[in-house]
């Protein structure tokens, strides 16, 4: 069964364009394996994972390369044009150019604003950070203030939103299994 695996791999690898290695991330970790039947690298102790300027370090982390799709869980750090996401939990989606964070959210724009929260989403093309649950804003020489949901534009080091009250946090599925991530299996 190893054997057939192995030449599986090989067969693969050497039908694979160029461009798809091109692409590859930089993944290290305590230890690493891949799961054959989703495709998904399975990565524990130490997980760093770099790519296109952005740098991830976790506990743990799975990452689907074909959705170009990342879980995390503890420790977390999200690291990118002098921005800092930390969190207990991340979820990217890559082919969205999103990132969903959740407990004990941080972010940090340097020399900027400091914003805590109970849970973020983070979306690449717009720019826009928005944070939910127990909101607190600390921008620079300013006091520290309390919201529900901040919407922050991060170019333009600004929030452009904020509100009080009762904003439910939107639910998203953040179990590292690949079939919350609609994965389908590679191999029966």
């Amino acid at each position: 069964m190893k054997t057939l695996r192995t030449i599986c791999l090989l067969l693969m690898l050497m039908m694979a364009p160029a461009w798809a290695f091109a692409a590859m991330p930089d993944i290290s970790a305590g230890s690493t394996r891949l799961d054959f039947g989703t495709g998904c690298y399975i990565l524990e102790g130490n997980v760093r994972v770099a790519d296109r300027g952005r740098i991830m370090t976790a506990d743990e982390a799975k990452v689907q390369l074909g959705s170009q799709k990342v879980w995390a869980n503890g420790n977390v750090t999200l690291v990118q044009d002098g921005i800092t996401f930390s969190c207990d939990s991340l979820f990217v989606k890559g082919q969205e150019k999103s990132a969903d964070v959740r407990g004990n959210v941080n972010f940090n724009q340097e020399k900027v604003i400091s914003i805590k929260a109970d849970a973020a989403h983070f979306q690449w093309d717009t720019k826009l950070a928005d944070f939910y649950g127990n909101v607190l804003v600390k921008a620079e020489g300013q006091e520290e203030q309390s919201y529900s949901h901040v919407q922050y534009n991060v170019p333009e080091q600004r929030i452009i939103l904020t509100e009080a009250g009762d904003v439910a946090i939107p639910e998203i599925d953040m179990s590292m299994t690949p079939e919350a991530a609609g994965i389908i299996p590679l191999l029966p």
